[in-house]
């Protein structure tokens, strides 16, 4: 082949890996709070003969800051990912609202507008996440309790399946008034539930009217409607995760008034003052929320399983709000 077409192979090449580097914004290492986020430095571009050392270093994303990537394509790249850009991505958690319902204290969290959409920094959603994972982790060393909200249509399943798979409590369906504030009257309401259904345990209970009966599991029916998923929380959470949290603003305030600190995923129209640790994403997505609390719920197994030791300065990005 002659020089000419060599040097536009390699010119190709190059282009290519630019735009890759550019896209996915591999270059720049960033604090996340009091964590260290590092992604692989991608080698020299601008020579052909670096590009032989490029292909080994594309599969390091967000890593453990306490084993981060190494340099060379033959080593070890990571330990453990706590996620990954390319799944954030494809799950449109850089997705935001209209760019005409934004919130003016979300911009730091908003990359560009493309469509008349926000487009929010994946770089400040890793951030969040990564804050969120180790905060999670220590309640659950701890043997704390975190309470998923989320009664959005697009939320309701995947905030049901996440807190049963952890064993964690949740409100799906609807937010009760004064289910923090008033948590003694929820307990009555749930003893109640539970007398109902030992009361219909017994085998007396078929010589009852029916109209005894109907109205018992309507009682007992519309209880578990509302409180199912705090049936067996028996004391104040630790902490609440919320899925927009202005659409969970009771919640909130209640959280706030009994001091309880808040996590959420908020969207570019959602102010983050609202919450203690804000997660910018899309809320409106299945596959964006189901991401999230993939690493919430990752971040309580290994805080369980293997007792993740966190600085003090672990819950500063929490408690400092």
């Amino acid at each position: 082949r002659s020089t000419f077409d060599v040097r536009r192979s390699a010119l190709d090449i190059w282009r290519l890996m630019t735009a890759i580097h550019r896209l996915t914004e591999m270059r720049f290492s960033y604090l996340a709070g009091p964590f260290l986020v590092t992604p692989v430095v991608i080698g020299p571009l601008v020579r052909p003969s670096g590009l032989r050392r490029i292909s080994g270093k594309l599969k390091c994303a967000i890593s453990n800051p306490a084993r981060p990537c190494r340099g060379r394509a033959g080593r070890k790249q990571t330990s453990m990912a706590i996620t990954t850009l390319k799944d954030l991505l494809e799950a449109g958690v850089h997705f935001g609202t209209n760019a005409s319902l934004w919130h003016p204290r979300n911009a730091p969290n908003i990359y560009g507008k493309r469509g008349g959409i926000h487009i929010i920094d994946i770089k400040a959603t890793a951030k969040g996440l990564i804050q969120a994972y180790y905060y999670a982790a220590k309640l659950a060393k701890a043997n704390k309790t975190i309470l998923f909200v989320g009664t959005k249509r697009q939320a309701k399943d995947v905030v049901r399946e996440s807190a049963r798979a952890v064993g964690m409590p949740f409100v799906a369906e609807r937010w009760l008034g004064g289910t923090l504030t008033n948590f003694e009257t929820v307990r009555s309401s749930i003893r109640r539930l539970d007398g109902i259904e030992s009361n219909m345990a017994r085998p007396e209970y078929l010589r009852e009217s029916k109209k005894v009966q109907a109205r018992d599991m309507r009682e007992r029916r519309r209880i578990l409607r509302n409180l199912e998923g705090v049936r067996t929380m028996s004391k104040m959470p630790e902490a609440i995760f919320v899925v927009d949290p202005k659409h969970e603003i009771t919640a909130i305030k209640e959280a706030m008034r009994m001091g309880i600190q808040v996590i959420g995923l908020v969207d570019s129209d959602t102010d983050p003052a609202l919450v203690n640790l804000a997660i910018p994403g899309n809320d409106d997505g299945i596959r964006s929320i189901q991401v999230v609390l993939k690493v919430l719920v990752d971040g309580i197994n290994k805080g369980r399983s293997e007792g993740i030791t966190v600085s003090p300065k672990a819950d500063e990005a929490v408690a400092s709000k």
